[in-house]
């Protein structure tokens, strides 16, 4: 699958949203960046995502364990397995590839926006250099 042609101006008012709106579980959280930004680059319809049964962190937590049996990780991975995404290397990362980051002792989905990946995170809209990711898929 293809990017869309237009991806590029799509993808930047995005990023420009992600960063002005405030951190909202099950609306605006780092899952959903990753959702979106995924819609962004090319078509590929996720039920999962698309009406997200969560609130809070506890419920998000509740809703990845029931989905893949465990949190961040195990969750990007299925999703990937399922919709037959590519394992890439962190460091040959295009933007709008997405990842998981750890960093605060903690799991992240996270978007390629360039030299880095970012996050949208409780703590405001977060970008982390590459060698942070522990997973990379490619979006095409």
């Amino acid at each position: 699958m293809a990017r869309k042609i237009n991806w590029e101006t799509e993808f930047t008012k995005l990023v420009d949203i992600s960063i002005r709106n405030e951190f909202v579980w099950g609306e605006n959280d780092c899952a959903l960046f990753v959702y979106r930004a995924i819609q962004t680059l090319i078509d590929l319809p996720m039920e999962e995502a698309e009406n997200p049964d969560y609130d809070d962190e506890e419920s998000a937590k509740e809703f990845m364990k029931e989905f893949s049996g465990g949190g961040v990780l195990e969750t990007a991975e299925k999703l990937a397995e399922k919709y037959k995404l590519k394992e890439v290397s962190a460091l040959k990362a295009w933007r709008g590839d997405v990842a998981v980051v750890f960093v605060d002792d903690d799991y992240y989905f996270a978007v390629c926006i360039g030299p880095y990946f970012a996050v949208v995170s409780k703590t405001g809209f977060r970008k982390f250099p590459l060698t942070r990711a522990v997973a990379v898929w490619r979006i095409e």
